[in-house]
């Protein structure tokens, strides 16, 4: 589907990220920009009450979750109308299917993949190791096929960037989605001329 066609909806997914940046704005300027996202699994109760400042700062990375699904839809949208000028989405996403066969040993030298990685491990179930495992097994018991070789890829890039995730704060999550959601605005208004949704 040609760009020109999804002009309103690319707007609207920009306002809507821009919107919830805002409301994660306050909150992130008080005292939670320290907190990671490890430590929000970690604390959240299994049972009862969600006690303040749990409550503020589970709803925080909730509305960062909300802005990088709108980001990463942007992307999408771009991809999908044959855009490769930017080949954030497409290069993220070859990365974590193991289609891409060099390991990035620390994932903070990708930042702009950022939002893409956060809507994938909010928003998706991670495939399990052992039917992985096991159904590359089945193709060759020796487990060196190239679908094992890229399965086993897959799993050890989900773990590392589950790791990333648990050390990542929310104050940084919060400023990397406002330069993503600039740069991406950017990008639309001088290539496609969309203009900025406020």
């Amino acid at each position: 589907m040609p760009l020109d066609d999804r002009k309103r909806e690319i707007r609207q997914l920009m306002f809507v990220a821009f919107y919830y940046l805002d409301l994660a704005s306050e909150a992130v300027a008080t005292n939670h920009s320290a907190v990671t996202f490890g430590s929000l699994a970690n604390e959240f109760p299994p049972s009862g009450e969600v006690e303040e400042p749990l409550r503020e700062r589970t709803l925080l990375s909730a509305n960062l979750a909300s802005a990088a699904m709108r980001l990463s839809s942007v992307d999408h949208v771009l991809r999908e109308a044959g855009d490769c000028s930017l080949r954030v989405h497409k290069d993220c996403s070859n990365y974590f299917s193991g289609e891409d066969a060099d390991d990035i040993p620390d994932l903070r030298e990708r930042p702009e993949w950022f939002h893409i990685m956060l809507r994938d491990v909010i928003g998706h179930a991670e495939p399990d190791d052992s039917e992985n495992d096991q159904a590359a097994s089945q193709e060759d018991p020796s487990n060196e096929t190239k679908r094992a070789l890229k399965e086993r890829r897959k799993n050890e890039r989900y773990e590392a960037r589950a790791k990333y995730f648990a050390g990542t704060t929310l104050g940084w999550a919060h400023s990397r989605l406002r330069l993503t959601a600039a740069q991406l605005m950017y990008f639309l208004k001088t290539h496609y001329g969309i203009s900025e949704p406020r």
